[in-house]
């Protein structure tokens, strides 16, 4: 035998019955009839069909899954954007109302003056109508 050691007798074994395991359908392929082959042929080239038809039906989805996606892309870009709007809008909201606060304080101390400069003015008046009585 070609073995010089036992490892290679081993290596040897597995490596024959896996070379049987390949041969075997080439070997029981040429006995096949050619109505047999011809069936396995139109078999073979349906499914090369449906494969083909797979393929251009999962280009289609991965297209489809991008457009998707840069369409979620683009409504997150809008939903961003609104709510910065939102955001300025509040911060425009509370500037206008500290200016209302700032203009009511204001009102409120011209009141006061006016208030007092009115008291003030009775005042004078009453004072001028004790010395002309």
């Amino acid at each position: 035998m070609f073995c010089y050691t036992y490892r290679m007798k081993i290596r040897t074994i597995p490596t024959f019955f896996a070379l049987i395991v390949i041969a075997a359908p080439l070997v029981g392929f040429a006995e096949i009839d050619p109505q047999d082959k011809a069936a396995l042929q139109m078999q073979l080239d349906q499914l090369n069909i449906q494969i083909k038809s797979n393929q251009t039906q999962l280009e289609g989805l991965q297209q489809q899954r991008t457009s998707l996606e840069r369409d979620v892309s683009i409504l997150d870009a809008k939903i961003k954007d609104a709510q910065l709007g939102i955001k300025a809008r509040d911060l425009t909201i509370k500037q206008i109302k500290t200016g209302i606060r700032d203009k009511e304080k204001g009102i409120l101390n011209l009141d006061s003056k006016v208030a007092a400069g009115q008291d003030s003015v009775a005042q004078m008046l009453r004072e001028t109508r004790m010395i002309d009585d």
